[in-house]
Protein backbone atom coordinates (compact mmCIF):
# COMPACT_ATOMS: atom_id res chain seq x y z
CA UNK A 1 0.00 0.00 0.00
CA UNK A 2 0.90 3.46 -0.83
CA UNK A 3 0.01 6.85 0.53
CA UNK A 4 -2.22 9.07 -1.56
CA UNK A 5 -1.39 12.82 -1.69
CA UNK A 6 -3.64 15.30 -0.94
CA UNK A 7 -5.06 17.52 -3.28
CA UNK A 8 -3.91 20.98 -3.04
CA UNK A 9 -6.99 22.21 -4.51
CA UNK A 10 -10.70 22.28 -4.35
CA UNK A 11 -12.40 19.99 -7.06
CA UNK A 12 -15.00 22.37 -9.25
CA UNK A 13 -17.50 21.09 -11.43
CA UNK A 14 -16.46 19.19 -14.24
CA UNK A 15 -13.78 17.37 -12.75
CA UNK A 16 -14.10 13.82 -13.04
CA UNK A 17 -13.99 11.64 -9.71
CA UNK A 18 -13.88 8.05 -8.58
CA UNK A 19 -15.53 8.28 -5.28
CA UNK A 20 -14.80 4.67 -3.13
CA UNK A 21 -17.14 3.16 -0.46
CA UNK A 22 -19.21 -0.19 1.06
CA UNK A 23 -22.25 1.48 1.12
CA UNK A 24 -25.29 -0.26 -0.39
CA UNK A 25 -25.14 -0.81 -3.95
CA UNK A 26 -28.73 -1.18 -4.28
CA UNK A 27 -31.52 1.73 -5.70
CA UNK A 28 -33.90 0.78 -2.69
CA UNK A 29 -31.24 2.19 -0.39
CA UNK A 30 -31.66 -1.17 1.22
CA UNK A 31 -28.85 -1.62 3.67
CA UNK A 32 -29.39 -4.84 4.84
CA UNK A 33 -26.66 -7.11 2.61
CA UNK A 34 -23.99 -4.55 2.24
CA UNK A 35 -21.00 -5.53 -0.18
CA UNK A 36 -18.34 -7.52 0.71
CA UNK A 37 -15.91 -5.51 -1.65
CA UNK A 38 -14.94 -2.17 -1.96
CA UNK A 39 -16.70 -0.27 -3.96
CA UNK A 40 -15.90 2.25 -6.87
CA UNK A 41 -17.95 5.13 -9.27
CA UNK A 42 -16.69 7.07 -11.31
CA UNK A 43 -18.46 10.72 -11.37
CA UNK A 44 -18.13 14.07 -11.79
CA UNK A 45 -18.24 17.20 -9.79
CA UNK A 46 -21.40 19.33 -10.37
CA UNK A 47 -22.03 22.97 -9.42
CA UNK A 48 -23.72 23.15 -6.10
CA UNK A 49 -26.90 24.56 -7.33
CA UNK A 50 -27.55 20.64 -7.97
CA UNK A 51 -27.65 19.57 -4.80
CA UNK A 52 -30.61 21.88 -4.40
CA UNK A 53 -31.96 22.11 -0.84
CA UNK A 54 -29.40 19.43 0.41
CA UNK A 55 -28.13 21.62 3.23
CA UNK A 56 -24.13 21.54 1.06
CA UNK A 57 -22.27 24.12 3.25
CA UNK A 58 -19.60 26.40 1.40
CA UNK A 59 -16.65 24.40 2.37
CA UNK A 60 -18.50 21.30 0.40
CA UNK A 61 -18.73 19.79 -3.20
CA UNK A 62 -21.75 18.15 -4.97
CA UNK A 63 -21.44 14.49 -7.51
CA UNK A 64 -23.48 13.87 -10.39
CA UNK A 65 -25.67 11.17 -9.47
CA UNK A 66 -27.40 9.78 -12.58
CA UNK A 67 -30.87 8.70 -12.66
CA UNK A 68 -30.67 9.39 -8.45
CA UNK A 69 -29.07 5.34 -8.61
CA UNK A 70 -25.99 6.41 -9.60
CA UNK A 71 -24.32 8.63 -6.98
CA UNK A 72 -22.82 7.58 -3.24
CA UNK A 73 -25.74 5.79 -0.91
CA UNK A 74 -26.07 4.72 2.84
CA UNK A 75 -22.59 3.08 4.25
CA UNK A 76 -20.63 5.59 1.78
CA UNK A 77 -20.19 8.25 3.96
CA UNK A 78 -16.05 9.02 4.74
CA UNK A 79 -15.37 7.08 1.55
CA UNK A 80 -12.35 8.78 -0.84
CA UNK A 81 -13.35 11.17 -3.39
CA UNK A 82 -10.04 10.54 -5.60
CA UNK A 83 -9.09 12.41 -8.74
CA UNK A 84 -6.19 12.18 -11.24
CA UNK A 85 -3.61 15.17 -11.29
CA UNK A 86 -1.11 15.01 -13.44
CA UNK A 87 -1.22 11.17 -13.60
CA UNK A 88 -1.41 10.74 -9.87
CA UNK A 89 -3.86 9.93 -8.22
CA UNK A 90 -5.14 12.22 -5.28
CA UNK A 91 -7.25 12.51 -2.66
CA UNK A 92 -9.53 15.33 -3.25
CA UNK A 93 -12.03 14.87 -0.41
CA UNK A 94 -14.22 12.41 1.59
CA UNK A 95 -17.72 11.78 0.67
CA UNK A 96 -21.11 12.16 2.37
CA UNK A 97 -23.93 9.48 1.11
CA UNK A 98 -25.79 12.11 0.28
CA UNK A 99 -24.30 13.13 -2.67
CA UNK A 100 -21.52 15.56 -1.65
CA UNK A 101 -17.85 15.67 -0.34
CA UNK A 102 -15.54 17.61 2.34
CA UNK A 103 -12.90 18.70 0.41
CA UNK A 104 -9.20 17.44 1.10
CA UNK A 105 -7.02 20.29 0.61
CA UNK A 106 -3.64 20.90 2.19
Amino acid sequence: MQPIPIAWYEAKPGDRITLYGWGTDLPSGDSKNLPRRLQQLRTTVVPKQRCGDAFISAGEFCTDNLNGTAGPGPGDSGGAAVAVVNGVRTLVGTCRASGWCHPGRR
